[in-house]
């Protein structure tokens, strides 16, 4: 992959990103904004688009506006642009971050603001792989929202995306990357390109990166106000007394299994682990947040288990430090069996005894019903039997012992 650099142009609130094929520059950058000393605040696991997306058929002429909530802040943010599962290289222009107005598409902006270099403001992504874009001072808040919009002016093809937004997307025909109005937007259901923002001057040391399944990804907690259980779990970070040391980043995916990977779950954990985790700049703890998916489609519990260890171990000789949750029940839904159960029940003692993690959270006794423990109280059940709710979200995040978690 070529490197690529970005110029900006910061007024009124509005930074314009615009990556050029020149070298690095590393030496321009004061201290605090070293290339190499950024810690992910952000992230949304890349996947590839499902026939019934828009996304599977790509884009032409249309601008992206999407929303990302922070974590750590900081005095500049760089941005992960993912062309992960693209058939071809990915053209995006006028990659732009500023502040919201509202609840809606329109930005926050002084005055307009254009950015050109010989008229031109792209960049080209290679089919399969992700770029970042060099460091732009813009100071982020904690656990601020930003707003990240670009044209695509295709044909793209198959799109990367996350499916699962929360936050709003919305899209526009033509260009439409630096209007601070939003009338021309229409809302979006995914999150195409867009994959990790990462932080540079803040006082946040490391990441931890929630590595999971549909819980974690948002499914029964209130995702449009940033309230998933890692949002709550950063949000507990901030008030810990003194300077933020720590950020968060979801690498969840709804649907998805650490063994196999499947159309709609996406890849593996095993096999998305380094790209996920383990790459993500500033990463120092990962909380393996999984199991359930696989155990409801046919593994064992020693298989299921031997490949959590994997995990563990693979994410320990890299340096992090390795969480693991148990398995909340899901008696409830539609795939529960007896012989499932047995399996959850087994899984869940032998994480206990397992010596490759550095935490065990017992997220199954945090919301199971005490007299029928193979399904969720009542009172934390969104309605189908497996997913907590809101409150639910609330306790698996309270769950978590943040004092244990390594700073530095």
């Amino acid at each position: 992959m070529r490197r690529l650099t970005s110029a900006a142009l910061v007024l009124g609130g509005l930074a314009v990103l615009s990556v050029l094929p020149m070298g690095p520059t590393k030496e321009a950058l004061p201290v605090a904004l070293d290339p190499q000393a950024g810690i992910t605040t952000w992230s949304a696991a890349p996947q590839p688009p499902q026939e019934a997306q828009p996304e599977s058929l790509g884009f032409t002429d249309v601008t992206v506006r999407t929303v990302i909530r922070v974590s750590a802040g900081g005095d500049a943010i760089s941005l992960r642009l993912d062309n992960t599962y693209g058939l071809t290289p990915l053209d995006v222009e006028a990659v732009t971050l500023a502040r919201p107005l509202n609840d809606g598409p329109a930005i926050a902006l002084g005055g307009r603001v254009r950015l050109r270099d010989d008229g031109q403001t792209a960049l080209r992504i290679p089919a399969g792989e992700s770029v970042y874009t060099d460091p732009v001072p813009f100071a982020v808040r904690d656990g601020s929202r930003l707003v990240v919009s670009y044209h695509l002016p295709g044909p793209t093809g198959p799109v990367t995306l996350h499916s699962m937004t929360g936050e709003p997307t919305w899209l526009a025909t033509g260009e439409h990357s630096m209007d601070a109005g939003g009338a021309m937007f229409e809302r979006h259901r995914s999150r195409p390109v867009v994959g990790a923002a990462v932080i540079y001057g803040g006082t946040a040391r490391g990441t931890v990166v929630v590595l999971g399944s549909s819980t974690a990804d948002g499914v029964g907690s209130d995702m449009a106000a940033s309230r998933r259980w890692p949002d709550l779990l950063s949000d507990r970070l901030a008030k810990v007394s003194g300077p933020r040391t720590l950020a968060v980043a979801n690498a969840s995916i709804s649907g998805n299994q650490i063994i196999t990977s499947t159309t709609y779950g996406g890849s593996s954990q095993l096999d998305r682990l380094d790209r996920d985790v383990l790459s993500l700049a500033g990463a120092r703890t990962v909380i393996l947040n999984s199991g359930g998916n696989d155990l409801r489609n046919g593994a064992d519990t020693p298989t299921v288990l031997a490949a959590l260890e994997d995990m563990a171990d693979q994410s320990r000789a890299r340096g992090l430090f390795v969480v693991v949750t148990t398995v909340t029940p899901f008696g409830a839904h539609r795939s529960f069996s007896p012989e499932v159960e047995t399996a959850r029940i087994a899984l869940n003692a032998a994480l206990h005894r397992s010596t490759h993690f550095d935490l065990v959270v017992d997220l199954d006794t945090v919301v199971r019903d005490p007299e029928r423990p193979e399904r969720l109280r009542s009172d934390l059940d969104v309605g189908d039997g497996s997913h907590p709710n809101q409150r639910g979200a609330e306790l698996m995040a309270d769950a978590v012992p943040i004092a244990e978690l390594p700073t530095n």
